[in-house]
């Protein structure tokens, strides 16, 4: 036996050469499996929680659409007033395995006034009138503008006088012994007197006068804006150990137990409207505001005084007055000046957050007379694209913002709020809320929301009580209209995008919007009865993405459902998934094609189960397909030796002997083969930082022997079978003569039609390659549609492709081995027929198309049974369907096609490279 292998060393070489790597390949593969489960498991374990586990809502909370995809929308608190009981509340405590129960209560948005002054003191000449014009447009949204809240400063040498108009005080000036009022601004008694836009003149100027005369005087005008804050009710204490919320305090105090709702007379609140008994709620003021997409462009201009101020001091009203100052050529500019949100946050905070030092006319109370509830957003359709959805817009109802302001009956509010609407606006005010109902809210202290502890980035679950949801431009025609590549929000109670609350006041103060306080009937009636939104539950002894973890999560899910009979989302495991949503837009400007995170259920046990099948599918075709090419290698090993075996046999050597000879002889090989290819795949799996698993590998080498083993035996015994003189001849087909063969092609294919042994020993090599490589295609495809489309799923999808791109590798290597053997085996087979071609007068060039005929004929057959194959698998064992996988399994098919064939010029040279005289002379 050895004498054998040494004297055929270059066919022992290259099966002993073919065996090992196929070994390699098997351990390092299926370590590398092993390796990305693993890891796939360490960031699913990773990401598996986020703030809390469980989400309470009320039954009607739960839309068709999320029941249908298992997705639920960002902010989808913020519009959710109410519906769950405190006696549902103290339930869901008293559940078992319960260690954290936070229910929070959306109140709804009021408008914070926000005061910014404009420091004229270097533009007031020593003597004379001047009129300055301060002139505010908002501007969002890729360049929507709209005239906003405005100001005029009036400066006068004469002195000014408190004097009364009707029930209230204005300036006064004395010009020709006759009383003039620069600055008027009367209140009018009822809506039947107010302006009917609130971007009128009249609604949106506001009058400074001051006298030079004035030892404490400060030339500055002042800008009255008004900023929409979201107000929510939270469990001060289970909102600490929930996110940390306690810990996120930048000035002032945390809210304590002990904070519940006060009264005191509005007067002390600054307000314009006596009430003995306002309610006051302690609250926490966000410091720093969502990013918003608007800002104010300020025009200051000094007016020509000459032609203003005659006309200012005969005007009869208000309204006069600001016509006139709008309508005013400017005398000069004199700047220019951009404030974007941030700052209006800014003098809000400044304004309002607690300051021992702070004067008695500027207190850290926000009060306000109306609640608004923007409702949800209406998806009327879907887009053209698979689960994209659309929200139609709708002209503003500006008469939801008519309020209480001083000077028109409409609060100074952002001229946004003109821009496209996507709400409907519900009001919550009184009767007479023109004169009567003050709700104050006092600053005890600010925060900071991005400090608030919300797990994984890759797994968050709704938590808009401290952060905006993300949307981002899916297009660049979207980008070009925004001016940017993110949709944020624009200060607009109705628009799409709803941000964080701003104002978090504790559950014992939620008694603000009792009806008392806001009694009016119609829209948004206060339920006083269900005013929680949501729970949010986080499960005791959780500690991973482990059976008993999840089984906490799921009991108590389940008893907090039976035992309340609300609706309750297992939120452990979920991530954020694109949702793709097209908005259009009012005034025929362009439809905006956008891409938000909403949460998808359950993303953490759909990854692990799908990446639990794909390593079992890939360690299988792993397994299946470096056995194959074991199996294939050792049976062409074992036929090349045909007639050595012929020899052995006319020499006295009985059939049981040959047989035992044979299988002595794979078996050495393979004992070596399985020995080498074990070693070195454990310095191959250490530099790829992959598992090395040592039994694995000691396991591989019998394996190899048995599969060397059984595919050698059906040659062995068949060869033992034949007379001597059979072993001798070639192993061609018996039958009728040939008919004469005219070209190359027909010669390669007459030789394949001879030998057909061949021809299904190689084209099975063939049907190998795109078996595995087709079945390694649709269990990546199966795999990766399962999980993405969500955060969680993509990095985990990126995160295994590395394996999958080795695997494919490995896995065409071990094809194109295969096919290399058959062939070259085949090739010196045959090479007395090419010696006798080329004795003939056959040229090399002749023969060697003739030898790349066989490889594409072989490569045609095979590529077909192995196409079929390869789908009839994947159909079987995977989701994958034959429109996901027939473009690229057929483009699989033409690579082994072009394989083979290319794999032919080996035996082609080695054809070239024999003197035609001695391989004759040796047959």
């Amino acid at each position: 036996m050895w004498s054998r292998l040494r004297l055929d060393w270059k066919r022992s070489l290259a099966t002993l050469v073919a065996v090992m790597f196929a070994v390699t390949s098997f351990v390092v593969l299926t370590g590398a499996t092993v390796t990305q489960r693993v890891e796939v498991l360490q960031s699913a374990d990773a990401a598996y929680r986020s703030s809390y586990d469980v989400l309470v809502r009320p039954s009607a909370a739960l839309t068709d659409r999320e029941e249908e995809t298992g997705r639920v929308r960002p902010n989808f608190l913020s519009d959710t007033y109410g519906g769950i009981t405190m006696e549902q509340v103290a339930q869901i405590e008293d559940v078992p395995g319960v260690e954290v129960v936070a229910p929070i209560a959306m109140v709804g948005i009021m408008w914070a006034p926000v005061r910014i002054p404009i420091d004229l003191g270097d533009e007031v000449a020593a003597s004379g009138t001047q009129v300055f014009r301060i002139a505010t447009t908002a501007v969002s949204r890729g360049g929507f503008t709209m005239p906003s809240q405005s100001a005029y400063l009036y400066v006068t040498d004469r002195a000014l006088a408190p004097g009364e108009v009707g029930e209230m005080t204005y300036p006064v000036e004395q010009v020709d012994g006759a009383a003039a009022y620069p600055c008027l601004a009367p209140q009018p008694q009822g809506r039947d007197q107010m302006v009917a836009d609130p971007f009128e003149p009249a609604a949106r100027y506001w009058g400074y006068c001051i006298s030079r005369q004035d030892p404490k005087a400060i030339f500055a005008g002042e800008l009255r804006v008004s900023i929409p804050v979201l107000v929510a009710a939270i469990d001060p204490d289970a909102e600490a150990e929930l996110v940390g919320l306690d810990h996120t305090v930048t000035s002032g105090r945390y809210l304590t137990a002990e904070d519940q709702l006060q009264f005191r007379a509005s007067e002390d609140l600054g307000a314009p409207f006596p009430r003995e008994d306002a309610p006051v709620a302690p609250a926490l003021l966000a410091e720093m505001a969502a990013e918003v997409d608007y800002g104010l462009e300020i025009d200051v201009e000094e007016l020509d005084a000459d032609s203003v101020v005659p006309a200012l001091l005969a005007a009869k009203n208000r309204a006069d007055q600001a016509d006139l100052i709008a309508a005013a050529p400017a005398a000069r500019q004199v700047t220019t000046e951009w404030l974007p949100m941030a700052d209006l946050q800014s003098h809000l905070v400044a304004s309002t957050a607690p300051n021992p030092e702070r004067g008695p006319d500027n207190s850290d109370e926000i009060w306000t007379l109306t609640i608004m509830r923007p409702s949800g957003v209406d998806f009327t359709s879907h887009t053209q694209d698979t689960g994209g959805l659309a929200a139609e817009a709708s002209e503003p109802d500006l008469n939801a913002y008519f309020g209480h302001g001083w000077s028109s009956g409409y609060d100074p509010i952002p001229g946004s709020v003109a821009d496209s609407a996507y709400r409907q606006i519900d009001v919550l005010e009184s009767e007479k809320s023109t004169h009567f109902g003050v709700l104050a809210f006092e600053m005890v202290g600010t925060y900071d929301p991005t400090r608030t502890q919300v797990g994984s980035p890759l797994s968050q679950v709704p938590l808009e009580t401290y952060r905006t949801g993300q949307v981002t431009v899916a297009d660049e025609a979207t980008a070009t209209a925004l001016g940017q590549e993110r949709f944020l929000s624009n200060l607009n109670p109705a628009d799409y995008l709803m941000t964080a609350p701003s104002v978090l006041i504790p559950l014992d103060a939620l008694g603000i919007i009792d009806e008392k306080y806001l009694p009016r009937p119609g829209a948004g009636a206060v339920d006083a009865g269900a005013p929680i939104s949501a729970v949010r539950v986080r499960v005791a002894d959780v500690t991973g993405w482990d059976a008993a973890s999840r089984e906490r999560v799921r009991l108590a899910a389940q008893l907090i459902h039976d035992q309340t009979g609300l609706a309750v989302d297992v939120t452990i495991g979920s991530a954020l998934a694109q949702q793709s949503v097209t908005l259009t837009q009012t005034d025929g400007r362009p439809d905006l094609h956008l891409v938000e995170l909403w949460t998808q259920k359950g993303v953490t046990t759909l990854v692990v189960e799908s990446v639990d099948r794909k390593s079992v599918l890939l360690f299988g075709l792993i397994l299946l397909a470096s056995g194959l090419t074991v199996a294939t290698v050792a049976n062409v090993a074992v036929a090349a030796q045909r007639t050595d075996l012929g020899v052995l046999a006319s020499i006295g050597h009985t059939p049981a002997r040959i047989t035992g000879l044979v299988l002595a002889q794979q078996a050495t090989l393979g004992f070596i083969a399985g020995l080498a290819g074990a070693l070195l795949a454990w310095p191959i799996a250490t530099l790829m930082r992959i598992d090395y698993a040592p039994l694995r590998a000691v396991a591989a080498i019998p394996v190899a022997i048995a599969l060397m083993l059984l595919a050698s035996i059906p040659a062995a015994l068949w060869a033992a079978r034949l007379a001597p003189i059979d072993l001798l001849r070639p192993p061609v087909r018996a039958g009728r003569r040939s008919a004469p063969v005219s070209n190359e092609a027909a010669l390669g294919w007459a030789q394949l039609a001879r030998r057909p042994l061949r021809l299904i020993r190689a084209a099975l090599g063939v049907a190998i390659a795109v078996t595995a490589l087709g079945l390694l295609l649709a269990i990546a495809w199966s795999f990766r549609g399962a999980i993405v489309g969500n955060l969680l799923g993509d990095a985990i999808a990126l995160q295994v492709r590395t394996v999958d791109i080795i695997a494919g590798i490995v896995l065409a290597l071990l094809a194109a081995i295969g096919v290399a053997m058959t062939l070259s085996f085949g090739a010196l087979e045959d090479a007395p027929d090419w010696a006798v071609l080329t004795a003939i007068g056959w040229t090399p060039q002749r023969i060697s198309r003739a030898i790349l005929t066989q490889g594409a004929a072989i490569g045609i057959f095979g590529a077909t049974l192995g196409a079929i194959a390869a789908i009839a698998f994947a159909v079987i064992f995977t989701e994958a369907t034959l429109n996901d996988l027939a473009i690229p399994i057929a483009l699989v098919a033409l690579g082994a096609i072009a394989l083979s064939t290319v794999a032919s010029t080996i035996p082609a040279a080695t054809i070239r490279r024999l003197p035609p005289a001695r391989v004759l002379a040796g047959r």
